[in-house]
């Protein structure tokens, strides 16, 4: 069942896991924090309205990932963004030009 977490501490957890990645570069944090609210406004029950099998903070197509706690969730749409885009900036750039990452 995923966490119940506040988002706080959800969004604090996010920013440590992007800056142990990018160490100096907040821009990295501020843009994971973006994708992540326009995908999901931060719940991580979330559901996309176009595609149910994307759920969760990152909205992940990966169904399991999505119905697990938040940690797993986010580490997910980390690895996802690194993978696809280089950071999560590029994954924001893609965001605001394409309307999904």
């Amino acid at each position: 069942m995923p966490s119940t977490a506040p988002v706080a501490q959800e969004q604090a957890y996010a920013q440590h896991i992007v800056n142990a990645q990018f160490p100096g570069q907040p821009g990295e944090a501020h843009a994971f924090d973006n994708v992540i609210q326009q995908e999901s406004t931060w719940n991580p029950r979330a559901v996309n309205d176009t595609n149910p099998t994307a759920q969760g903070l990152g909205q992940l197509e990966q169904g399991p990932r999505a119905g697990t706690d938040y940690q797993t969730q986010l580490n997910a749409a980390l690895h996802y963004m690194l993978q696809r885009y280089g950071t999560p900036d590029g994954a924001w750039a893609h965001e605001t030009t394409s309307g999904w990452y």
